[in-house]
C-alpha cells in the first residue's frame, strides 16, 4: 500500500482549533494511506496560549473541507474509513467524487464526522484513485474529535 507524504500541517488559532493537513503522493494504484495528525490534548484547556502541539492522533474527525488536485482531466476519488479495498461501494466508503477535472474543493460539510473503522482503531483514512496521474495533492481541514482510545 502506498503512503501519502504529509508535506505540511498547521493549526489555526481558533476555538476549536482547525487542523489543515497537506499531503502529496505519486502512486495512484490501490489504497493510499492517509495519516491524520491531531493535537496533543493533555493539558488544561483554559490557557491563554493556543495549543499547537501536533504530536497527537485523530481517530475521529469532523471534516470541514476536502481538496484534491492532479494532472488528470477526468479522475475519480474515493475515501474509505477502513483498510480494506473490498469495502468500496459499501457503507465504509465515506466520500466519492467522480469525473474530477484537474482539481476539486468541497466545503459543503455541515456536520460530517468520520471515524476510523480498523480493528484495532488507527488514525488513518484510505484514498482510492482511478485515472489519476502526476503529483497528487490532497488538503484536509478538520477538527480532531477523538484523540485517544477508550
Amino acid at each position: 500500500m502506498a503512503i501519502a507524504t504529509l508535506v505540511e500541517v498547521d493549526v489555526t488559532y481558533s476555538a476549536p482549533p482547525n487542523i489543515i493537513a497537506t499531503y502529496e503522493m505519486t502512486d495512484s494504484t490501490g489504497l493510499i494511506e492517509i495519516t491524520l495528525p491531531g493535537l496533543t490534548i493533555d493539558e488544561d484547556s483554559y490557557h491563554h496560549i493556543p495549543n499547537t502541539d501536533l504530536n497527537g492522533v485523530a481517530y475521529a474527525i469532523q471534516l470541514l473541507s476536502f481538496a484534491i488536485s492532479c494532472d488528470s482531466a477526468n479522475f475519480n476519488v474515493r475515501v474509505l474509513d477502513i483498510n480494506d479495498i473490498t469495502r468500496l461501494s459499501t457503507i465504509n466508503e465515506v466520500l466519492s467524487y467522480n469525473n474530477v477535472n484537474l482539481s476539486y474543493l468541497d466545503t459543503n460539510f455541515l456536520e460530517f464526522v468520520i471515524k476510523n473503522r480498523d480493528n484495532p482503531i488507527t488514525n488513518k483514512l484510505y484514498l482510492y484513485l482511478e485515472n489519476a496521474s502526476g503529483t497528487i495533492t490532497l488538503v484536509l481541514t478538520y477538527l480532531n474529535l477523538q484523540d485517544r482510545l477508550f
